[in-house]
């Protein structure tokens, strides 16, 4: 299993009120997602085969973002303030499906899905540029989180290459 999704945004405010400083604040980052499922087949007659099994993945997530410096009594357009995060998630879960073929390379189907995530704790930087003074002070947390959830799909399957049985 392999999925890959990302993000970016700008936003850009300007005003014509006397002594407003247009700002930018950007956004941006992805997910990526590897799992490995091993599912026992339960096939029933030439036509439909049902299958059961566990999955394991791993999530990495990152992302950035990127605004004008608020820590002193007004922002400045040439000071930014970079907000970067990555974190790991771990998921476990089981699957139960079922997949009718009408004919030989079509087939239609459902699985249904029980997961748990474990989701990591996350490691952010934060950088100041140019650095302000005093410096910002440093802070440290630790999370502690989890996810239990369900998915359900169904999907429609043509296939290329046929074996023989």
């Amino acid at each position: 299993m392999f999925g890959l999704s990302s993000y970016s945004t700008e936003t850009s405010t300007s005003s014509s009120t006397p002594g407003y400083i247009p700002s930018t604040i950007s956004n941006d980052g992805s997910a990526v997602f590897v799992g490995l499922g091993a599912y026992y087949l339960v096939p029933f007659n030439n036509s439909l085969i049902m299958y059961v099994g566990p999955k394991f993945g791993l999530s990495f997530l990152s992302s950035s973002s990127e605004q004008p410096y608020y820590g002193g009594p007004y922002p400045s357009t040439n000071t930014r303030d970079l907000l970067k995060t990555k974190e790991t998630d771990f998921i476990v879960g089981a699957g139960f499906g079922a997949e009718y073929f009408p004919f030989a390379q079509f087939s239609v189907g459902g699985e249904f899905q029980f997961n748990y995530t474990s989701f990591g704790n996350p490691d952010r930087t934060r950088t100041i540029t140019p650095p302000p003074s005093p410096p910002p002070t440093s802070t440290t947390s630790e999370r502690k989180q989890h996810l239990w959830n369900t998915d359900a799909l169904f999907f429609v399957r043509w296939y290329f290459v046929q074996t023989s049985n």
